[in-house]
């Protein structure tokens, strides 16, 4: 039982012998120790330069620089990691795993016993939440439950409990950034940006590389640089290794050169939302990278939709009065725009479609996993869709039944991650059943037109000895490295409304609008529930998530009492999304764009509206100029950033 394994578990006494004189755990403990990851033999470090920035800064009007820390966020999925290994018939092994790579999962449990992929099925059910914690970082579960299995003969489970979740997975890497920034007045544009960024990887790279390599890829945001330099450094800590959390690296980085825009609109007396917009991409402009911007660009139109429907100027200058008129509560509200990349390359997504000629029941396997993002939902919608339309018969979405992830159905797809798994397999699906539709239709020519239906046309076919079965891979090939290019953008933008008692530093979210350029949407409640979800998670990680760990490095926030991820009294007073109407995406499947991270960055917002409100505590008080607090801008760091001293309650 669980019980007497715990009870067993602690009988065992673990001495651990330490390694020089102070272990390092902060992020100023990494800074100064600049221990570097080493992969291959090499230092991991990403460096993007287009133009010549010193230049920029040298001729600039004026610059401004600056320094940020971003903290770490641990994924809080609802269900821990966990694994459940069967023997099966043969000496075989089946595994049922909480994860978003059933094949890696599956690479792993084969080389701990030494057996091969044939002897070993790693499956996924609906799993309780991902974000990326279950991409690798629960293999120790499932090959503990495997190796009990193979030592005993009899099913085994490994399942931890939260606090053991996260003193092993650890999450987002917390990063270290310095920046400038150049600017000419006369145009209200943008000369040069330089990025520096340091990350700490923990013990081991793991997934951090790819983190890093996003985080610097993604870090121009929205915003045209017509000279930037950027790099990032990976280094190593005495912490657990870091995992990859939903839009990794991208998050800290975009922050970063959001706090440096309106660092720039502080210093230069810019009205902050006419410097963003005179600063966003248009097309026939080039990323850091390389890549041109293309139309549709539809970053505009959401601006301008946001801009209506918020009323954000008039609602700015109403919390201005507010502010003047207030002591101790305070309002903030600001406007961010998000441009997140997605690209196709190096996906692998596989499908795989069975019908039955007795009743017409549709099996459907495909290699994505199930992690609360509604992947069924949209395949079940591009089968019937295709079948449907293909064959005009009427079907129903009833007849499908998804059978789980599999290595045995799938075994050579890539991992559910990225936001483009959903798309990506519903091609893969639509592909299969084009294939099916192509043989169908012969069928259905031999027979009464007036007489068909789907069960019918199955069974004659299922007569006619034809194949009732098919499978597809959507694996795009690119001849360009990772990260060169993307296949689309997404662009959101957001406005967010907060108050704050200075006092306590107790903040409301007020309101938080949000539109959101999805393309032609596969399934708008499923998107809308992955948009405001995203944004939620965000506003966890921009306001209240923070990971604090003791001297030894043993971590202190483990548990809800001390980690405070966003709960129903978090959610905004007034939350509203709209998605871009008329919007569309040639390059995506059916018109379509991801949703499960591009949103996140929007709820930056909170950080930002945030600041506004302590900014004009702090001017009550005499104490203007640029301040940065500490992201996450915890209710701890909002009361000391307000510099509340006695003297302040003296009226």
């Amino acid at each position: 039982s669980e019980a007497a394994a715990r009870e067993g578990a602690a009988a065992v006494a673990v001495t651990y012998a330490r390694r020089g004189t102070k272990p390092v755990v902060s992020l100023c403990d990494v800074l100064e120790a600049n221990d570097p990851i080493i992969v291959a033999g090499e230092p991991v470090e990403v460096e993007i330069k287009s133009g010549d920035v010193p230049a920029a800064i040298e001729k600039s009007d004026g610059y401004v620089e600056g320094s940020m820390v971003i903290g770490s966020q641990r994924h809080f999925y609802m269900e821990p990691q966990n694994s459940t290994c069967f023997p099966t018939e043969g000496g075989t092994y089946a595994l049922q795993c909480a994860t978003q790579d059933p094949p890696y999962f599956q690479a792993a449990v084969c080389a701990v016993l030494g057996m091969s992929t044939t002897q070993v099925k790693v499956t996924a059910a609906r799993v309780g939440g991902g974000f990326g914690g279950k991409l690798k970082r629960g293999t120790p579960a499932a090959c503990a439950a495997a190796l009990g299995t193979h030592r005993h003969g009899v099913a085994v489970r490994v399942k931890y409990q939260r606090t053991e979740d996260f003193a092993m997975v650890a999450g987002r890497e917390p990063m270290y950034f310095e920046y400038k920034l150049a600017y000419d007045v006369a145009s209200m544009k943008v000369t040069g940006y330089d990025l520096q960024m340091k990350s700490d990887f923990g013990f081991s790279s793991c997934g951090s590389p790819g983190d890093l390599s996003m985080g610097m890829y993604w870090a121009d945001g929205p915003y045209y640089f017509p000279a930037y330099n950027s790099k990032g450094v990976g280094l190593k800590s005495n912490l657990p290794s870091s995992a990859s959390t939903r839009a990794p690296g991208v998050v800290q980085s975009t922050v970063v050169t959001e706090a440096a825009m309106r660092h720039a609109a502080e210093a230069s007396g810019f009205n902050v939302k006419d410097w963003l917009v005179n600063n966003f991409y248009a097309v026939g402009d080039k990323t850091p990278y390389g890549q041109e911007m293309t139309a549709p660009l539809s970053l505009p139109d959401v601006w301008a939709t946001l801009l209506e429907t918020s009323n954000f100027d008039e609602r700015r200058e109403k919390v201005l009065a507010f502010n003047r008129a207030n002591r101790f509560v305070k309002r903030g509200i600001d406007i961010l725009p998000v441009k997140y990349g997605i690209d196709h390359a190096h996906t692998n997504s596989s499908c795989s479609i069975h019908i039955s000629a007795w009743d017409g029941g549709i099996q459907v396997h495909h290699s994505g996993c199930e992690i609360g993002q509604g992947i069924n939902t949209k395949v079940a919608q591009g089968v019937i869709a295709t079948l449907e339309q293909g064959l005009g018969v009427e079907i129903g979405l009833h007849r499908i039944q998804f059978g789980l992830s599999s290595t045995d159905h799938n075994p050579n797809c890539t991992s559910t991650g990225g936001s483009y798994t959903s798309e990506a397999t519903t091609q893969a699906a639509i592909q299969a059943c084009t294939k099916l539709v192509e043989r169908l239709a012969e069928v259905k020519k031999g027979m009464p037109v007036k007489t068909v239906t789907w069960e019918s046309l199955v069974t004659r076919a299922n007569d006619l000895n034809v194949v009732l079965g098919e499978e597809s891979s959507y694996a795009p090939v690119t001849d360009k490295p990772w990260g060169s290019r993307f296949r689309y953008f997404v662009w959101v933008a957001s406005v967010v409304e907060v108050e704050l008692d200075c006092l306590t530093g107790e903040l409301e979210v007020l309101s938080a609008e949000m539109v959101f350029d999805c393309g032609a949407s596969l399934n708008p409640a499923v998107d809308m529930g992955q948009i405001e979800g995203a944004f939620m998670m965000g506003l966890g990680y921009a306001l209240q998530e923070e990971v604090r760990f003791d001297e030894d490095g043993v971590i202190l926030t483990d548990g809800t009492w001390e980690y405070k991820p966003p709960l129903v009294a978090d959610v905004p007073h007034r939350f509203s999304t709209r998605l871009l109407k008329n919007s569309t995406n040639p390059a995506g499947v059916k018109s379509s764009k991801a949703t499960g991270e591009p949103p996140y960055g929007a709820a930056a917002a909170c950080y930002f509206a945030t600041k506004m409100a302590i900014a004009s505590v702090r001017e009550d008080q005499g104490k203007t100029g640029h301040f940065v607090p500490g992201y996450p801008l915890t209710i701890k760091e909002r009361q000391l950033s307000c510099c509340i001293e006695p003297s302040t309650f003296v009226v």
